[in-house]
């Protein structure tokens, strides 16, 4: 009896041990101000929000964030990019994910490329040999937006795409699948 029970506590023990290092997935992770993905199986986590140049977008950030665009000819008046990279104030990034909601998003709404209200862009590389992927009629995407805190100017969400090389480039077609994707209180830039 007392063997049994030594047996089935070391088996508890074993067993807590194991289920404790199980890697969780990046979309249960990624933290404030950031945006995390898998890009074919592999975790990536942008780095937070910071002002030195993309070598991808040619905008003035590198990280993680989101912004807001006035736009006349989108739906609302506005639309919302959401992007990420490796990059930081001292490193070019070596990847980029970019979405584009072609209108004034509201929190619990879905957009979607079938239904023209999303895009999606995958880049890697760097500036002298820089991929660009991207949604299309066949390699479509989803965006949600889970909360948007109009007072503090934060956007939070979920995401999922797969892009392909863009026709007309040059380099091997390829698709990439973009899964488990998150982004928790990206800043809204205006």
């Amino acid at each position: 009896m007392k063997k049994n029970m030594i047996v089935s506590g070391f088996c508890a023990l074993a067993l807590l041990i194991s289920l404790s290092a199980c890697k969780k997935d990046s979309s249960e992770t990624c933290g404030s101000g950031l945006l995390c993905a898998h890009v074919d199986g592999v975790s990536y986590t942008a780095k937070p929000y910071n002002s030195r140049s993309s070598i991808f977008s040619g905008t003035s950030y590198n990280g993680s964030f989101a912004q807001l665009v006035a736009n006349s000819t989108s739906t609302g008046g506005y639309y919302m990019n959401l992007s990420g990279n490796n990059g930081d104030a001292n490193t070019d990034a070596t990847w980029e994910i970019d979405m584009r909601i072609t209108q004034l998003p509201v929190a619990g709404s879905t957009y979607t490329t079938q239904a023209g209200s999303a895009s999606f862009d995958y880049y890697a590389g760097t500036a002298s040999a820089q991929l660009h992927y991207t949604t299309d009629a066949t390699h479509s995407g989803t965006v949600t937006i889970t909360r948007i805190d109009t007072a503090a100017n934060l956007v939070s969400g979920t995401f999922s795409f797969e892009a392909n090389t863009p026709s007309g480039q040059t380099q091997t077609p390829t698709t990439h699948s973009i899964t488990s994707g998150s982004f928790t209180d990206l800043v809204i830039r205006r």
